[in-house]
């Protein structure tokens, strides 16, 4: 089977409100949370593709990467990652498409790659026994036009879009020895969280 060509969709438009100040912007000696993320999909991807609500804080930011690094505002604001996503399809260039938010700060190659290696229509995620986890998930472009008319009936719920289109699932017994797999899907939403981060990566408030 061929190896996919894979966009990374980014998004970063959320509202920070539990962590109570833009996560984007949360900072450790000068190091952005969000220029980790990026450096890490820039080692991966040739096309990521930005989603944010302040391309302002993008422009120019990362002119010394070769890859392309396409930066979006939401078309359809303030309703969520389902609009993100909406945005980020349009904007890409491939079929296949890797999503990720801005507060998700483990990236694992190995599960990338077992993702990679699957089959799937319209996208591919991770069932973990409660409900379906949206990111570090794949999405085929095609998926717009469903997104656009899931929308516009009024829904906002993207694990309700997944379940509507029944999305192919990843279940835990496939991936369970790939290496740190249980921290893959951690979001850092609270203050708390970014504190246990920076502590488990030997870091620590001065």
């Amino acid at each position: 089977m061929d190896k996919k060509e894979l966009t990374a969709i980014l998004l970063s438009g959320g509202k920070s409100t539990r962590m109570g100040k833009d996560k984007k912007k949360l900072n450790y000696k000068g190091s952005f949370l969000i220029d980790t993320i990026v450096e890490n999909l820039a080692r991966y991807f040739n096309e990521i593709v930005i989603v944010s609500n302040e391309v302002d804080f993008f422009k120019d930011r990362y002119n010394s990467y070769d890859n392309n690094i396409i930066i979006r505002e939401d078309i359809i604001k303030n309703i969520g990652p389902c609009a993100g996503l909406y945005t980020g399809l349009i904007s890409s260039s491939n079929e296949d498409n890797f999503l990720m938010a801005c507060d998700m700060p483990y990236f694992s190659c190995q599960y990338l790659e077992y993702l990679e290696n699957k089959e799937y229509k319209k996208a591919l995620v991770y069932d973990n026994g409660k409900y379906l986890e949206p990111f570090f998930a794949l999405y085929k472009k095609e998926l717009f036009e469903n997104i656009k008319i899931y929308l516009n009936k009024g829904r906002r719920s993207i694990n309700g879009f997944l379940n509507e289109i029944s999305a192919y699932t990843v279940e835990y017994e496939e991936i369970k020895n790939i290496e740190n797999i249980n921290k893959v899907f951690r979001n850092l939403n609270y203050p708390q969280d970014w504190k246990n981060y920076l502590e488990e990566n030997g870091k620590r408030f001065d």
